[in-house]
């Protein structure tokens, strides 16, 4: 965006000189953010041009802060299912790692209430479930990809969740949303993606590998836009 000032050539005395100026902003742009791999920032610039002589330039840094109103946003049950056959002299099966949410929208510092099942078909003992919240960034570059983590809760490890072979157990579990997790927006910004999810993880015993759960999850400002700052 640009706007011309002054349209014509002009000569200032000694003085003090205001020129007001206003931009209207597009409402779809990207929050400003600086992390890792990437930043998003504005700039407004100020230039004299000055005939026969170096222009004069001024450049004043600002941020752009977008995101969804929770109440506007439309919520929805989930579940997301992670199915893994470990080996096992016990005989084949699979372990099935279940997780419900009554809904997919939140706020920061409010609780996320959900069910976690595992079903365990295999030979192999499951020694514990751990789950925990995080927020990052996406980058894609060239057909790269990168995942950044720029928020996290320290895990929490489920009471009494070993699961025998043959055997099935759920558990009703919250985790909190950090009060200073980012919440911005980031539409029309193609190589950089904002997420929010639960991380599960199914540790298992020696040889097999964990198995890892990722429950996506929507977070929005639960103040409406138009209340007064």
């Amino acid at each position: 965006m640009e706007s011309s000032l002054l349209l014509y050539e002009t000569s200032f005395t000694p003085g003090y000189y205001v020129y007001p100026f206003t931009f209207n902003l597009p409402d779809n742009l990207p929050s400003s953010i600086e992390v890792l791999y990437g930043s998003v920032k504005y700039k407004a610039r100020a230039k004299i041009d000055k005939k026969w002589c170096i222009n004069d330039t001024c450049v004043k840094v600002f941020n752009v802060y977008s995101c969804c109103y929770l109440g506007s946003m439309s919520s929805s049950p989930i579940e997301s299912v992670k199915e893994k056959i470990p080996l096992s002299l016990g005989g084949a099966g699979s372990i099935r790692l279940t997780v419900k949410l009554s809904n997919n929208c939140y706020a920061p510092n409010q609780m996320i209430p959900f069910i976690a099942t595992v079903r365990n078909n295999s030979g192999t003992t499951v020694n514990e479930v751990r789950f925990k919240f995080v927020q990052g960034f996406t980058f894609e570059v060239k057909e790269r990809t990168t995942e950044t983590i720029q928020t996290e809760t320290q895990e929490l490890a489920v009471i009494d969740s070993v699961v025998n072979p043959r055997d099935e157990r759920f558990w009703n579990l919250e985790l909190r949303i950090p009060a200073d997790t980012f919440i911005g927006n980031m539409p029309n910004c193609d190589c950089m993606k904002i997420f929010w999810k639960i991380k599960g993880e199914v540790y298992l015993p020696f040889p097999h590998r964990n198995m890892h759960i990722d429950v996506p999850l929507l977070l929005g400002s639960a103040a409406s836009p138009n209340s007064a700052l």
